[in-house]
């Protein structure tokens, strides 16, 4: 009785390990932009990224990488990805972009882009979103605090297991197995 009462423990303990430690898939689609001269690029242009969802620690985050994944975007970006994360008394601003102009920054003739998501765990929306090409001194900018519509895009945060979780869990259940099995034969 004993072990199976460990056994149980080690179980309930692999589980909530699994449940607490997750990622986080970003996936911001745009509508169409219009540039600073007028141009038109049309959309859907598509950003997603992970982020392991413990960076949200209430701590304020400059320029970092740690914990951050692309994992695929329609705009060029030609600087490492990186985020910042500043927290007001009512607010989470999440920022994402390349490290050349800072996560919060960009500069013409670049390839990047800034996306910034409004509280990105409980409702989240967006606040910025921009870029600049290479190819074109102009901007392409959609902002909440300019007025523009958001309306055509779309912001998609879900949760993502972390593979390493996989093992405990299953040793886990190869422990609970084991311990039946052997029960089984005993008797």
């Amino acid at each position: 009785m004993r072990k199976f009462t460990l056994t149980s423990v080690l179980i309930l303990f692999c589980i909530l390990q699994s449940a607490s430690a997750s990622l986080l898939q970003i996936t911001a689609t745009s509508g169409d932009f219009t540039g600073t001269s007028g141009t038109v690029i049309s959309g859907p242009l598509e950003i997603v990224f992970q982020i392991d969802s413990s960076v949200f620690d209430g701590s304020d985050v400059d320029n970092s990488n740690a914990g951050i994944n692309l994992i695929s975007s329609d705009i060029p970006l030609d600087s490492e990805f990186v985020y910042t994360i500043m927290n007001s008394p009512t607010d989470v601003f999440f920022t994402v972009g390349g490290i050349s102009n800072g996560a919060i920054g960009i500069s013409s003739g670049t390839d990047d882009f800034l996306l910034q998501i409004l509280n990105p765990l409980s409702t989240p929306a967006y606040s910025v979103f921009s870029f600049t090409q290479s190819t074109s001194a102009e901007f392409f900018l959609n902002s909440l605090s300019a007025g523009d519509d958001f309306s055509g895009f779309s912001l998609t945060v879900s949760q993502v297991p972390l593979p390493a979780t996989v093992v405990p869990i299953a040793s886990g259940l190869l422990s609970l197995i084991f311990f039946i099995r052997r029960k089984i034969t005993n008797c």
